[in-house]
């Protein structure tokens, strides 16, 4: 806070239009009478919001929609799907749009997606052959954003097994069809003088039946785990991973269908014994990130193929963890990932992914400028930071270094298009807007390159007058030339910097005029997934 503005409203510099700093100025003005509190600014270089999620809208083209990825939601994102809600029910309260008309509501701007697609390279008589698997997730009732208690986990330990044993079932099931017998399987006497109050059996098809009844009966809490307790979950899960290489399936494996199994309950097997013998009962995941997630899954002893195999190459996939775009260079922290997973596969709601019904631009971050705009943010697009100065204690920032790329003609910048009754961002600026904007388009100028200084006017912030509190909200690849004085000044950021990267992407979108089933797809989905029945 400015020392001479005690009794009057903060002023809020937001650097940066992605979703971070989006959701930080929304949460900002649901603060109980935040007009008299705050005075909020968003400074964005070039002429949209969205950072990563940023799409356009390529007018020449119809409006296409221009998108960078896969833009979809997981079931599990609380805290975006509250605020979206709360974004909308506004856009209608406040007349910013009607409920009727495109995407008009949350449930109208997202659909529920129960399955995903990955890709899997199957041998065959003439090499290898790429094949669509299609994994589907069973709907339920709950609606995202609406709050809960995050699992422990233990009791994501618990889920988890349930759902590894119903694999191997369903693998046994196969195997015994293809003549295969497997016996019980047995815990030690030595294992059975300390069991838990509740019953637990000691014979069961596998160690792995025998874990899921252990847990079940042990004390929610896992501090009040006795050391014999945690030892016999330890003995158990590699027990069934013994039990489990020791089978004879190489039968069923031959299967492409049965070998997906195989790998889910070999990769799963590894999940579990690491939970175990790394105590995150009791510690959480954090710990875990030392661990490169295929490292620690190896560690824990899946096998090589299974690591390798496209279910869990579509985990990397998801979140591009790949350094340096090489496919072949996985890193991601094993906690991370496997915190991830647990949340994405047990506690969504509603559906497993919501794929939104238009760009992300034009369904997040379009109601998001409208609302916000209409509460009283102001955003000045076209306006890029690019340094970020200390005081002279170097506690704070006093300064912000910008570059006006492009001025105004008039009054403030209005950044949306209508496509057929929808407020949308457009792919390139409204150069008509612009001062002396025929000349910038010809010169081809790319307003959100970051691999060269951003051009124009230069200016500075000054902390007291033009800002109190700064909210960073720029892109983490943007902090290493913004951020110098920090990262000089702070061993916690210099190291974030140094050890936190950041992965390119690129997008290749194809715009297709025939209609997928003149193309095969439905049936080769179905032809290599005999399991599913349904439309696509």
């Amino acid at each position: 806070m400015s020392d001479n503005a005690t009794n009057s409203k903060r002023k809020v510099a937001v650097i940066g239009g992605g979703v971070g700093a989006m959701t930080t100025a929304y949460a900002l003005t649901m603060v109980p009478d935040w007009e008299s509190k705050f005075d909020i600014t968003v400074y964005q270089l070039g002429w949209r919001l969205g950072g990563k999620g940023a799409s356009g809208r390529n007018m020449a083209e119809g409006g296409r929609i221009e998108e960078h990825g896969l833009h979809i939601w997981a079931g599990f994102y609380e805290n975006a799907f509250r605020l979206m809600r709360d974004c909308y029910d506004h856009l209608g309260s406040m007349g910013l749009r009607d409920p009727s008309a495109p995407l008009g509501t949350l449930d109208t701007a997202f659909t529920g997606l129960n399955h995903f697609m990955l890709a899997a390279d199957i041998p065959t008589e003439n090499g290898t052959e790429w094949r669509p698997w299609r994994i589907d997730f069973e709907p339920n009732t709950d609606v995202p954003g609406t709050g809960d208690v995050i699992p422990t986990p233990l009791a994501y330990f618990e889920q988890f097994v349930e759902f590894i044993v119903q694999q191997l079932e369903n693998l046994m099931d196969a195997n015994t069809a293809a003549g295969a017998t497997h016996g019980h399987a047995h815990i030690p006497d030595r294992f059975t003088r300390h069991q838990p109050k509740r019953n637990v059996e000691t014979s069961a098809p596998s160690h792995l039946h025998h874990a899921l009844s252990y847990v079940r009966a042990l004390p929610d809490d896992a501090f009040q785990h006795k050391t014999h307790e945690t030892g016999m979950l330890n003995w158990l899960t590699a027990a069934f991973q013994d039990w489990f290489r020791a089978q004879d399936f190489d039968g069923v494996i031959q299967n492409a269908d049965l070998r997906r199994l195989y790998y889910m309950v070999d990769l799963g097997s590894a999940f579990i014994k690491g939970m175990a013998h790394s105590n995150v009962f009791r510690t959480g995941f954090d710990p875990l990130d030392t661990w490169e997630c295929s490292a620690w899954l190896k560690h824990y002893g899946a096998s090589d193929e299974a690591v390798g195999s496209a279910i869990f190459r579509g985990c990397y996939d998801y979140v591009f963890g790949y350094p340096g775009g090489v496919a072949d260079d996985r890193e991601v922290g094993a906690g991370t990932a496997m915190r991830g997973l647990l949340r994405l596969a047990f506690t969504y709601k509603g559906a497993l992914f919501f794929k939104m019904n238009a760009g992300m631009g034009d369904t997040i971050f379009g109601p998001y400028y409208q609302v916000l705009k209409a509460r009283g943010v102001t955003f000045k697009y076209f306006n890029a930071a690019v340094n970020l100065g200390l005081d002279a204690d170097k506690t704070h920032i006093a300064t912000i270094d910008m570059v006006e790329q492009a001025a105004i003609k008039s009054g403030a910048y209005e950044p949306l298009v209508d496509v057929e009754n929808l407020p949308c961002w457009p792919s390139e600026p409204d150069w008509d807007q612009l001062v002396d904007g025929e000349t910038l388009k010809a010169s081809g100028i790319d307003f959100e390159c970051e691999k060269e200084a951003p051009t124009g006017r230069p200016y500075t912030l000054t902390k007291g007058v033009d800002f109190d509190e700064v909210v960073l909200g720029a892109s983490l690849g943007s902090i290493p030339y913004m951020a110098q004085e920090l990262i000089a000044a702070s061993p916690r950021w210099r190291l974030m910097v140094e050890h936190v990267g950041t992965v390119a992407t690129q997008a290749l979108q194809l715009w297709l005029d025939v209609k997928t089933e003149a193309q095969g797809w439905p049936e080769m989905v179905t032809t290599h997934n005999p399991q599913y029945k349904g439309p696509l």
